[in-house]
């Protein structure tokens, strides 16, 4: 009622300016001959037995000139203290209806809290500075637990234990004491004083060393593992597990608070300084310098005939060599080019003082594991450890764990025909406001959870793009999602570079057959439009003729056509387009309701 009338006062407050508190006396007699909505009856009704009379009464009672029956006191009254006791009942039940569809809708958002005896909680409380505000304080320690939303909750500070509902409480999770090395000298301001360092090992125990951390081609032969050796002893000052320090760059961090910085110790791998930076992450401007794409760089890693990877100690850019992070691939087609790269990359790695952790070293693979892909000789595959990870993912319980499955499934979609359409009934369970909830996992959820991991599971491969060739673009529509194959010849026979799929939204569902094969084609060449921009030339498959008929002229006399948002086709790309109408879909060996990449054994 309270919100109800605020609401009242806003609205008087912009409609009547000047004087609106002289129409407050109105406004409160319409609420009171409003009918409620949990009680099913006007304020009025519920206390005088029957509504107050309003203009709109007056007339009805007028136009339609009914008599009054009149009658005694004494039935006058019993008749309206009866008329009383059955509304009272009948709001009562309509106020019971209302709470249990208030409940219902309150409950969907809601999550079941419940602390154990003995646990720390933080308590929310009015703030002592500015009581109009609150904050957590504690930690305190549940003591007793009265129901199932209030618990008895003892502060060490205070002598008596107080009682809070479940609301007012949040778990405290308290930090591990167990410290591996803290530096914590006496600072002056007025000197600058050097920290405390860690000596490290120097791993520069030599050449043998060296040759039995990196990782050869074993299918190299011998003039060239030769040839390898030796530019790698040439450059054997560059491998190290001590970090370099380069002059190249500067950078001038100022902190206003300190905060001390703890080394972790984690198995296997070296000691690794940790320091809490969510308050420097909330002033800094993100991607100032933004990383690599990711697609690109598999496509041009994957094509190469040698690989090298190279991973700094604690990025280099020429058309041989993609950085990403510390990270440095570095291909080429032929064996002679791959050592004048190496060369080059060294010679750069040695004028600006960084050096190369050997353990971390990849030299002339003929497929290397690179970015959760398996790439090289013009093929790539999902890497086998991100699979695996996959085919172990846990059934989903709530929509983090569900957005968590797609985001790692999707970073594979293109391996997968129709990736969009076997995980809509997934991408369904994330509709809503609450980012948390449960999620109502059936069987066409189940279904698709395992299709998802049956594809990924089957090594899927995808061919690197030959831009010194036609691609060809095979589309397809259906009433509920669009499908797109980009493709090239070779060797007489298609390869598949890429899989696109989308769901159709509700308005794109209510186009006719052919618009929906025109909005493939537009889709197609929206994504594609980097590797399609300035080639000569490509061809679009498909099972209709959608650019004849959007360029089509109208029937004169005839029903009007909307085919403006398909008339920007040839808009889209430079190049020149040639479309090829197939009568039967099966002609495509690529493309089919449930198609498959083609697998490759890596070998």
């Amino acid at each position: 009622m309270h919100r109800t009338l605020k609401r009242i006062l806003r609205v008087l407050c912009l409609e009547a300016i000047p004087d609106w508190e002289k129409i407050l006396p109105q406004a409160l007699f319409a609420l009171r001959t409003v009918i409620h909505d949990s009680t099913g009856f006007s304020p009025a009704e519920l206390v005088h037995r029957k509504n107050l009379w309003t203009h709109v009464m007056l007339l009805y009672e007028k136009l339609t000139e009914e008599e009054r029956v009149e009658s005694s006191v004494g039935d006058y009254v019993f008749e309206l203290i009866n008329r009383m006791k059955r509304c009272q009942e009948l709001a009562i039940l309509h106020m019971e209806d209302a709470k249990q569809k208030q409940k219902l809708w309150y409950d969907r958002r809601t999550v079941k809290r419940q602390f154990q005896l003995g646990e720390l909680v933080l308590v929310i409380a009015p703030s002592r500075p500015n009581k109009l505000s609150v904050q957590w304080v504690g930690p305190g320690e549940i003591v007793q637990q009265l129901s199932e939303t209030n618990y008895v909750v003892k502060f060490p500070e205070k002598d008596k234990t107080h009682v809070y509902h479940v609301n007012m409480l949040k778990p405290y999770h308290q930090r591990e004491e167990n410290i591996n090395l803290l530096c914590i000298n006496p600072l002056n301001h007025d000197e600058e004083e050097d920290l405390p360092s860690l000596e490290l090992e120097n791993d520069r125990s030599g050449w043998s060393k060296i040759i039995s951390d990196v990782q050869l081609n074993s299918k190299l032969s011998q003039i060239q593992r030769g040839q390898l050796k030796e530019l790698l002893y040439e450059y054997s000052n560059l491998f190290s597990n001590i970090p370099g320090c380069t002059d190249l760059a500067e950078h001038d961090i100022e902190l206003e608070s300190e905060r001390a910085i703890v080394l972790l110790s984690l198995i296997g791998k070296e000691a690794r300084p940790c320091i809490d930076y969510r308050r420097l992450n909330k002033v800094t401007r993100t991607q100032f310098f933004p990383l690599r794409n990711i697609e690109e760089l598999l496509e041009k890693v994957s094509a190469a005939k040698y690989i090298s990877i190279l991973d700094l100690t604690r990025g280099n850019c020429e058309d041989f060599a993609v950085p990403y992070l510390d990270d440095i691939a570095i291909f080429s087609l032929a064996w002679d080019d791959h050592l004048k790269h190496l060369k080059d990359v060294f010679d750069r790695l040695c004028s600006a003082k960084l050096h190369i952790k050997p353990s971390k070293c990849q030299f002339a693979q003929a497929y290397v594991k690179y970015l959760g892909h398996l790439v090289g000789q013009g093929l790539r595959t999902p890497g086998e450890l991100k699979v695996q990870v996959i085919k172990d993912f846990p059934i989903p319980t709530n929509k983090t764990q569900v957005r968590a499955f797609l985001g790692l499934s999707g970073y594979y979609r293109r391996y997968i025909p129709e990736f969009s359409v076997i995980a809509a009934p997934l991408t369904d369970l994330l509709k809503g406001r609450n980012l948390k909830s449960t999620v109502d996992w059936n069987s066409s959820c189940q279904n698709a959870f395992e299709e998802l991991k049956t594809r990924l599971s089957k090594n899927p491969v995808l061919y690197s793009p030959d831009f010194t060739k036609p691609f060809i673009i095979q589309c397809d529509a259906s009433d509920l999602r669009i499908g797109v194959v980009l493709s090239q010849v070779c060797e007489n026979e298609e390869h598949p570079i890429m899989f696109l799929s989308k769901k159709l939204s509700l308005a794109e569902q209510k186009y006719s057959t052919t618009e929906k094969e025109c909005a493939a084609i537009i889709f197609a060449l929206q994504k594609l439009k980097c590797y399609l921009d300035g080639h000569q030339k490509f061809v679009i498959q498909t099972d209709h003729n959608p650019l004849v008929w959007s360029s089509a002229p109208k029937c004169p006399g005839g029903p009007p056509i909307d085919r403006d948002p398909f008339n920007a086709i040839p808009g889209i790309v430079t190049s020149d387009i040639n479309c090829i109408h197939y009568d039967n879909p099966k002609k495509n060996k690529l493309w089919g309701p449930r198609g498959h990449a083609p697998t490759v054994e890596f070998s």
